[in-house]
């Protein structure tokens, strides 16, 4: 019977930013039952999948610094995930306001010329809606470069930016944010039902 390869979801990987002094968790997938061990910048962590087939580790709080390799290695692969920095992560969430991007500010040409900015990364959540928590997304990491930066989250760019300057550490910023959802559709439903002012609301959608 052919293994499952382990897996990694969408933001563990290259060019991503991990959070310093502090623990940081590092989860996926592979075989029910299987043992996986993850190494980073000297810090080392094992776990077992459970039934099935999810794995979670804690790795020790690391200093800020890099880069380094995230290594994940299961019975049948190893993943191997380069340019790995260790800094301050930021999440940036919510509608346009937080989705705009930086190629439709003010004095962009200006800005664009100063994104040279290697340490700083942002990872852009790409998935559609959906009406059930997602284990995974789909995105990448890109760092900070003049040809870059156009598509980066302006406000979490911004924020970024002064944030580097001012700590001297590298930045990850996740924009994950969908223009024109109203609050509803970042809170869970679960939530939402426990609040007894929506009931109103929440039976006219449950019986649309």
């Amino acid at each position: 019977q052919a293994r499952a390869d382990v897996k990694l979801p969408a933001i563990f990987s290259e060019h991503m930013v991990v959070q310093a002094d502090a623990k940081v968790p590092v989860w996926g997938w592979a075989e029910p039952k299987e043992e996986v061990r993850v190494a980073l910048a000297g810090a080392k962590a094992s776990a077992t999948a459970d039934v099935n087939g999810r794995w979670r580790v804690t790795l020790g709080k690391l200093p800020a610094g890099g880069p380094h390799k995230l290594v994940v290695t299961g019975k049948k692969n190893k993943l191997e995930v380069g340019d790995v920095l260790v800094g301050e992560v930021w999440l940036g969430s919510g509608q346009s306001n937080m989705a705009m991007t930086v190629n439709r500010c003010l004095n962009f040409e200006q800005e664009q010329k100063a994104a040279d900015l290697p340490q700083v990364r942002m990872f852009t959540v790409r998935s559609g809606a959906t009406t059930e928590p997602q284990a995974d997304c789909q995105g990448s990491w890109a760092v900070c470069t003049p040809e870059s930066v156009g598509g980066f989250s302006a406000t979490a760019y911004f924020f970024g930016r002064d944030l580097h300057a001012a700590l001297k550490k590298p930045v990850g910023l996740i924009n994950s944010s969908v223009g024109g959802t109203p609050i509803e559709s970042w809170i869970s439903g679960d939530a939402q039902r426990a609040e007894p002012k929506l009931k109103p609301f929440l039976a006219v959608i449950d019986e649309a």
